[in-house]
């Protein structure tokens, strides 16, 4: 009792001192106030382009649409930024993943004083259950793990099937959305069971300059998905513009999309891609029409 009394002190005079040092503010998004680190990047992307995110929340209610008991998985949630956006247009119960503590803590925090339905887990996920020693970098309001040189720490990885074989009711889980800067194609490779298994429509981030990044490992995800049963992919520019609806099958012309963004002087720096199973071909119908 006395121990349990001592760190709810501890935990509140932390929140005290951090707001009294000007080290966490208050940020609003539509409905919902967010605590986030002063450093954070957020509001600026906000204020530079306000339709942040709008194209996650056209396709999550799509998707709402057809799976009314839809579960949202939330992978690289950082502070509750994307389900703040999302929860302003639809509700759904989701599920958010975020491996930093800082992010966590930030996020546990806004999900106890704005939303219900939502579970929060602390984990990094890579394409194995394992733990490696792995640099790490924070800054702005992101967090990656950067390369295998330079100071490193010991991160405990695991698996996105491993972490759904404990979800009550995982075949609801019918949109997945990805992004952890430059680990989301290692995720889908350790969620492969379960992307076939429940087919979700799949929202994630390629940037090709991230360190571990190429276009052959682009193709090698895009070919276990197609292999799973997907068929169609839509993609977007980082400012959330689509840029094209096209077959997974259009490798010349997906070739053409990556090489762009490697050039060096695009003004596009990655891609959003969102891939649809071919059971979801009226989804990606609708979802391109309507975004």
């Amino acid at each position: 009792m006395v121990i349990n009394y001592l760190l709810k002190v501890y935990k509140s005079l932390r929140h005290k001192i951090s707001v009294i040092l000007g080290l966490e503010i208050t940020f609003q998004i539509g409905k919902f106030k967010l605590m986030i680190t002063r450093d954070h990047d957020l509001p600026n992307i906000i204020n530079y382009y306000p339709n942040y995110q709008n194209n996650l929340t056209v396709i999550a209610r799509e998707v709402q649409k057809k799976y009314h008991d839809l579960i949202i998985i939330d992978i690289g949630a950082n502070i509750g930024d994307t389900v703040a956006i999302l929860r302003n247009k639809i509700y759904c119960p989701i599920i958010s993943i975020e491996g930093n503590k800082t992010f966590f803590r930030l996020l546990r925090k806004n999900i106890n004083n704005n939303f219900n339905q939502v579970t929060a887990y602390n984990l990094y996920l890579g394409d194995k259950n394992r733990s490696s020693m792995i640099q790490t970098s924070r800054k702005a309001g992101t967090f990656s793990l950067v390369s295998l040189s330079g100071k490193r720490e010991k991160i405990a990885l695991a698996t996105l099937d491993s972490v759904v074989s404990e979800i009550n009711e995982s075949s609801r889980t019918k949109l997945l959305k990805i992004d952890t800067d430059g680990y989301d194609l290692k995720i889908i490779k350790g969620g492969l069971n379960y992307i076939s298994r429940v087919r979700p429509i799949i929202f994630f981030e390629f940037n090709i300059h991230e360190y571990h990044l190429r276009k052959e490992s682009l193709w090698l995800t895009l070919s276990s998905l197609e292999k799973a049963g997907y068929k169609h992919l839509i993609v977007f520019d980082n400012f959330g513009n689509k840029i094209i609806g096209i077959s997974l099958k259009e490798k010349k012309v997906i070739n053409q999309l990556v090489d762009y963004v490697n050039t060096g002087t695009s003004p596009v720096v990655y891609y959003d891609l969102c891939v649809f199973h071919s059971i979801d071909q009226d989804l990606y119908n609708k979802t391109l029409s309507n975004i």
